[in-house]
Formats: structure tokens, sequence, C-alpha cells
């Protein structure tokens, strides 16, 4: 083997060396303009990139939750060297950035929440079936977004023969746990159908004339929750106001046939289909049984109201009375 001349061996020798400077010069600690921390404490980890086994050191406390302050750069370097971190260097920063992050409670959320609890006291369905009102305006609250349970109902009182209730609950700041008390009412309810307008006696009603409307569950009485559609098409027993709680017993099916109208008389069987004019001896909804006159036989025959006017009658009756034929 050819041996290799003295100063290549240097040469090479030296292009390691600055190699390795060059390697460890990259892994040095670099210093972030911005932070970021979940936690009520800023590590050298959340300062640096590379910061190695001193990363989950603790150096400074965060700022409070849900806000932003700043920290010289030179302090940052002064305190992780200090806590052993010896080849940190601020390189061009000035301060530093640091964000508290924080997950907020709506009001919403919160009034659900107690909404719930204050349900379970009541023994009612869900907090679907209260009216709640607080004393004093809800406001957001901001919690550790890293906690499983940032708020909690920690107690809910009512007070005997009131509508009244106090809540307290707990929100997790991450190193404490704030108390908040509320007051309040909480009033069962039920949905109520009323009208949108004044209805008299046989109008049929449509689903824009009716209200669903909320009420104190003692007020409503002994009214029975109906849906709208169970009522719209239906035709008013008596006159109503507006306004006024209605039940399905205040509705019947419209008339469709008056008495002493003139109809039309329908016979119809398979393959065959008489029509003829008649006198209605009787008022009849869609679907009731009635008289009607033949005004050209003089008998009366029986149908079925089958539409506005319409009266329509089976197999069964002779077809001579319906067409006029000699009377036996």
């Amino acid at each position: 083997m050819t041996a290799r001349p003295a100063f290549l061996k240097s040469r090479a020798a030296a292009a390691l060396a600055l190699a390795l400077v060059a390697t460890g010069a990259d892994a040095r600690p670099v210093l972030r303009a911005s932070v970021t921390v979940g936690a009520d404490l800023v590590t050298i980890g959340d300062f640096f990139d590379d910061a190695g086994a001193l990363a989950d050191r603790a150096i400074f406390r965060a700022p409070d939750l849900g806000t932003t302050g700043t920290v010289p750069a030179w302090r940052v370097i002064a305190e992780a060297r200090a806590a052993g971190l010896t080849d940190a260097t601020e390189g061009n920063l000035v301060e530093i950035s640091v964000t508290r992050s924080a997950r907020e409670i709506g009001a919403g959320e919160i009034q659900r929440l107690v909404g719930a609890a204050v349900a379970r006291q009541m023994n009612v369905a869900g907090v679907d079936s209260l009216q709640i009102t607080f004393d004093a305006p809800l406001e957001p609250r901001l919690a550790d977004q890293r906690s499983a349970t940032p708020i909690r109902v920690a107690s809910i009182s009512l007070l005997p023969g009131q509508d009244r209730f106090e809540a307290l609950l707990l929100l997790d700041r991450g190193g404490s746990q704030d108390r908040i008390r509320l007051r309040g009412a909480a009033v069962e309810v039920v949905d109520i159908l009323t009208l949108a307008r004044p209805v008299v006696r046989g109008e049929v009603v449509t689903a824009d004339d009716l209200i669903v409307d909320r009420v104190p569950k003692r007020q409503a009485g002994a009214v029975r929750p109906i849906a709208p559609e169970e009522i719209a098409g239906l035709a008013a027993r008596r006159q109503l106001r507006a306004g006024q709680p209605i039940v399905a017993s205040d509705f019947t099916k419209p008339v469709l046939v008056q008495r002493g109208e003139t109809v039309a008389i329908v016979f119809e069987s398979p393959g065959l289909i008489l029509t003829a004019r008649g006198q209605a001896l009787e008022p009849g909804a869609l679907g009731q049984t009635v008289s009607v006159l033949n005004q050209q036989s003089k008998r009366s025959v029986i149908g079925v109201v089958t539409g506005q006017g319409r009266v329509t009658i089976g197999g069964r009756t002779p077809v001579a009375s319906l067409a006029g034929g000699p009377k036996p």
C-alpha cells in the first residue's frame, strides 16, 4: 500500500476539526423571538430550540391567562446561563414576547352548565324545560386550556318556596381555582299554542295564525301542549281572541258542506261514475256522513263528504234514485 504524504494527513485532520466546530456551532441553543405557553411557568425549552437536558428547567413565571408579556433578551440569557445553559446567546434579539394561552368559557356555556345542574336539582326533564335568569349579566371567563374540567358546578342551592337558586362554580386557572358565585331564578316552563289574531266561529286557521309561547307551567294549568300542525287546517268551534291559549277541543274539521247548499252528488262503482245535483239536508265536514236530496228524483240519499260541496255515495244506492228514475 502506498503511504499518504504527511501534508495530506494534516489537511484532512484540519477539515475534520472544522466540521466538528461547525456542527457544534449549529447545535447551540437558539433563542426564540416569541413564546406561547399553557402552563404558569416558562421553561428553558420554551425559550430555546435545542435546549437539551435543561429543556424542562423553569426560569420565569408566565403572564396571566390569555395575556402577553415581554422580557428583555439579556435577562433570558442570564437566567439560562445561571441554570447551566452556558452557551446561550441572545443573537440580535432585544426582547422576547411571551403569551399564556387560555380557553374562554363563554356566558352561554356557563348558563347551560348552571341550567343543567338546576334541572337535576329540581327533577325536571332538562334545561330546555327551564327559564333561567341571572341577577347579574354573565361574563366570559378564562380557564387553563390543559384542564379536562375547566369549569364545574361545585354546589347548587334552591331556596324553599321560591324560584331562586344559588350556584358555586370552580374555574381551573392552572395553578389556582377561582370561586364564582351566581344567583338567579329558575322557572319550569311549557310550550303552549296561542293565536296571532282573533278567529270567528267556523273560520279555518293556518300555520301563520298560530304562535308557540313559553309560559310558566303553573300558569298553563291543564292546557296540554299541542303542535301547530295538529291545529292548522281546522275550524274554530267558537270565537277565539288573539293571544288566547288554545286546545285541541277548540277546533274541529272545517264544514265543507252547508245545510241547504247545492252540492254535487257523485256515485262511484267499478267502471261507472254518475253525477247529479242535490241539496244538502245537513252540514258535514270532510269524511262525515250527510243526507242529500236528489233534486231530480226528490229522494234523499246518504253519502260521505269528500270535498268542498261534494258528496260521494257508494254502489249500494240504487242508480235510479240518483239518476231520477220512476218512483215505485
